[in-house]
């Protein structure tokens, strides 16, 4: 007995599925599961929370879109936090075997450093939470490309400056012998 071809109308029938079932998946679901997964990493890993309000895949031009983000440290303090992430990678990637992307936008982006007492940041148990999944054995960094960095209402392709801040007077210059720590905040110029 030997085995029967599909048929073309076959073929084209189960191949568009496919397509199709890719794209829901990737409009849908990908997008919700990004967000619970990036949230329940964060918390997991860290104990720092990790809030978004949106995030969008579109599977057409492989870009994604993250809308008001916030992190915040265990006891509610503020770590980061902006308007929109837009990042737009390019099929070039598959091509060059690196990141290739077409733009990145961060608008509105608000960050915030604090000196502790001990001389660390604020980030530092964050960083060395993170830092604990490396896999072993793995090679350097990989080759990234980024094609565009739109100036808009963001930061991106701006240097970043501390906001000035007055200092009262009787207190040293920086602020911080007494043992207090002093937040500072990063803005676009």
């Amino acid at each position: 007995m030997s085995a029967r071809m599909p048929s073309t109308k076959t073929l084209a029938i189960t191949l568009s599925s496919l397509v199709v079932a890719y794209l829901l998946f990737a409009w849908l679901a990908l997008p919700r599961i990004l967000q619970s997964q990036a949230e329940n990493y964060i918390a997991g890993k860290a104990g720092h929370r990790l809030t978004l309000d949106r995030a969008g895949f579109n599977p057409f031009e492989l870009s994604l879109r993250i809308v008001n983000l916030r992190l915040t440290e265990p006891d509610g303090k503020p770590l980061l936090a902006f308007k929109e992430l837009f990042v737009d990678l390019s099929a070039a990637s598959i091509f060059r075997l690196a990141w290739v992307f077409d733009g990145i936008r961060l608008d509105e982006p608000d960050a915030t450093l604090v000196l502790q007492p001990d001389g660390r940041l604020n980030w530092s148990p964050l960083i060395e939470a993170l830092k604990g999944g490396a896999a072993p054995g793995r090679p350097g960094a990989r080759r990234t490309t980024v094609d565009a960095l739109p100036r808009g209402p963001g930061c991106a392709g701006r240097p970043l400056r501390r906001a000035r801040r007055r200092r009262p007077t009787g207190r040293p210059p920086g602020g911080l012998s007494q043992g207090q720590p002093r937040p500072a905040r990063a803005r676009c110029r």
